[in-house]
């Protein structure tokens, strides 16, 4: 014979007392888009900036693995401020709006594991007085003798201190550039060191904060190219041009605390013809990260 341990309505109520208790005690999953923890890091070039009112610096940020190599993932990246007195574009463009701090943000959404990450930059605004201008600390031409254009004496690549490694020298004083200069600026841009994997080096710079302008050109057919200053992107995915186009990329915030501002290039062939590096007055710390870069071009190339 059966045993009923009750009637079947009360046992059905039962189960959905028990369904209902674990359903209460179980943890709830986070919400979609808010994860807190992953193998990869997303680094700002400057922990702290100070500005200008009506001046701008371009912020730069990259994702790094738990190794501190650069991640090879693929991600967004957004910007925002915390205050009217910072505007930030979509590319990382900070402008001093009005007296006052604020803090900037860069969220990269890494889409592989659907990540979110941040880094932030503490970024005062203050009187429109301009600092001191930056100092001219050294100007090089690679593969070229020393030459002077304007107020800036350049010397030669073979200078102490100045290595270049993984690449040949060549100039081609027939190519005719786009748009013209003067023909001390031609020949400097002409004359020049190349390489995809170049490395150049220039050592014995006293620990401090710079801006490093560079030019690059096009002799032959266009490359995309990619270069960083102190590990930090200055050109991403850049299209040299067609032949004689060139462009003075800069200036790019580099902070240095072991001597040595160091420039990197990476994809098709990069034909680097001069650098300058000037000192940059701050008012206070810009950073403990290893650069950043604004990314302005005088030359052609998209």
């Amino acid at each position: 014979m059966t045993k009923h341990h009750g009637p079947p309505l009360l046992v059905a109520l039962a189960g959905a007392l028990i369904l209902a208790a674990s359903a209460c005690t179980a943890t709830a999953p986070p919400p979609k888009n808010t994860v807190v923890t992953s193998e990869e890091q997303l680094l700002m070039g400057a922990s702290q900036v100070d500005l200008v009112v009506g001046e701008e610096l371009q912020l730069a940020v990259r994702l790094v693995d738990k190794n501190g190599a650069a991640s090879t993932g693929v991600y967004t990246l957004e910007w925002s401020s915390s205050a009217p007195a910072v505007s930030v574009s979509s590319a990382g463009v900070v402008r001093g709006v009005s007296n006052g701090t604020a803090t900037v943000t860069a969220t990269a959404h890494i889409l592989a594991s659907d990540t979110r990450l941040t880094a932030s930059a503490s970024v005062q605004v203050g009187p429109a007085t301009p600092p001191p201008p930056p100092t001219l600390l050294r100007a090089i031409n690679f593969n070229g003798p020393a030459l002077s254009i304007g107020e800036i004496t350049y010397e030669p690549s073979t200078s102490a201190g100045i290595t270049t490694q993984n690449s040949g020298a060549f100039e081609d004083q027939s190519i005719v550039l786009t748009p013209a200069v003067d023909a001390d600026t031609a020949a400097l841009i002409r004359s020049s060191v190349y390489s995809n994997e170049l490395a150049v080096d220039i050592a014995q710079v006293p620990n401090g904060a710079y801006e490093v302008f560079f030019y690059v050109w096009e002799d032959n057919n266009a490359e995309i190219i990619n270069i960083t200053i102190q590990g930090v992107d200055a050109l991403t995915n850049y299209n040299t041009g067609t032949a004689g186009s060139w462009t003075k990329a800069g200036p790019y915030a580099a902070v240095v605390t072991d001597s040595t501002i160091r420039l990197r290039s990476s994809g098709g062939t990069t034909n680097l013809s001069a650098m300058e590096i000037y000192t940059r007055p701050t008012t206070g710390g810009e950073g403990e990260g290893e650069g950043e870069g604004e990314g302005e071009g005088e030359g052609e190339g998209e």
